[in-house]
């Protein structure tokens, strides 16, 4: 067949082939290119935010916890009104940035059914800050409302715990799996261009045969 063609055509052939040959591979390159760059936009501005925002949220309850443990030791008017303070700043940041988690639920990142975990965790902390508060209302009655109402206090803070731990795992669960994929559409681009590159080495050599 080859020799039945013109000689115009045996040279335009490889020229064609490789021409084939660039479009596709840019094509599948852009394609990937659009596809890494989405997966980085999930990565960074959808869910390393929500594992920040979990951060955050832990050690608000601590920082609550500490207020509590330095309002029963306060010894001066300025260090009841500090702790207070403190209290205020912290508790009622912790609801929001641990339930933070719904907007990956939204996004279509994680199930529907993961919403509830998420929920368990906003009415435990919701919850669990309200017992606090008579404390921090009734400075000079703290020790005795602690000593009172600690049991409840350590339940929902296990209670918050729990689910926090829960939602970490799913969270870094499909941080992995973006990562996965991540790697796998870096490896596919290097393939492509690896076997487009030999393949234009072999349309070289059979454009001098």
């Amino acid at each position: 067949m080859l020799n039945s063609l013109k000689i115009k055509h045996k040279l335009a052939l490889p020229i064609v082939l490789l021409a084939a040959v660039i479009a596709g591979t840019t094509t599948l390159n852009v394609i990937q290119a659009d596809r890494q760059e989405s997966l980085n936009d999930q990565l960074n501005n959808e869910v390393q935010p929500v594992m920040d925002s979990l951060e955050d949220g832990y050690r608000d309850l601590y920082q609550v916890v500490t207020a509590a443990q330095g309002l029963m030791l306060a010894k001066t008017q300025a260090d009841i009104e500090y702790n207070i303070e403190e209290f205020k700043d912290n508790a009622y940041k912790a609801v929001p940035r641990l339930s933070k988690a719904s907007v990956l639920v939204e996004a279509g990142h994680l199930s529907p059914e993961q919403q509830r975990e998420i929920d368990k965790i906003s009415a435990a902390t919701t919850a669990w800050v309200k017992l606090y508060e008579p404390m921090f209302e009734n400075p000079s009655q703290a020790i005795s409302y602690y000593e009172q109402n600690r049991a409840k206090l350590d339940n929902e803070f296990r209670i918050i715990r729990e689910q926090l731990t829960t939602i970490r795992e799913q969270v870094e669960q499909l941080q992995l799996t973006l990562r996965e994929e991540s790697a796998s559409s870096i490896e596919s681009s290097t393939l492509v261009l690896e076997l487009s590159a030999l393949f234009a080495v072999v349309l070289v050599g059979f454009s001098f045969w």
